[in-house]
């Protein structure tokens, strides 16, 4: 499936099948991953939570796992990443929304990238558009949109990547 929206690309297939498969295993079938607890998922007042791997933060590399994304990176011509990290939800009883929100309202022409890592029946919504949660398939936004997310109910846990970054230099 390939989606263009005025708000949003959507790419299935985006990483070749063997390389998906080992991000797979290293960040969803993986004991020894480390996640962090993170209180609010969108504002840390908004009393959710989700467990988060912080890759990238206000430019600077913070994961010793950095480089087994590269490939992501360079697939979407991101000249410098700005913040990219790594969200596991946990399945909940009813589907749950994150607040509307803008990743970075202060920074022009950042880019923004969801790649849901396994298929559930969580989402990304754009308003009333929704992109749901098909494993190996991307969202491309301005980071500047506002947009949203979901729990799942269907599976164990939701796990994306979400990256902000710039495409020019």
């Amino acid at each position: 499936m390939q989606h263009n929206s005025n708000l949003f690309d959507v790419i299935d297939n985006f990483l070749p099948q063997d390389y998906f498969k080992q991000l797979q295993d290293l960040v969803i079938y993986n004991a020894n991953f480390p996640y962090f607890l993170i209180k609010g998922v969108v504002f840390e007042e908004d009393d959710d939570y989700q467990f988060t791997h912080l890759l990238v933060d206000r430019g600077n590399i913070n994961s010793a796992h950095y480089n087994n994304f590269v490939p992501i990176f360079e697939k979407l011509n991101a000249k410098k990443i700005q913040r990219a990290k790594i969200n596991l939800q946990p399945r909940s009883a009813n589907i749950e929304l994150t607040r509307p929100h803008k990743d970075h309202d202060d920074v022009e022409d950042i880019k923004a990238c969801v790649l849901y890592l396994n298929t559930n029946n969580g989402f990304t919504y754009f308003g009333e558009e929704k992109v749901y949660s098909v494993e190996n398939r991307v969202v491309l936004f301005n980071g500047n949109h506002l947009h949203g997310g979901s729990t799942c109910t269907d599976h164990n846990v939701r796990v994306v990547l979400n990256i902000n970054y710039f495409d020019q230099t």
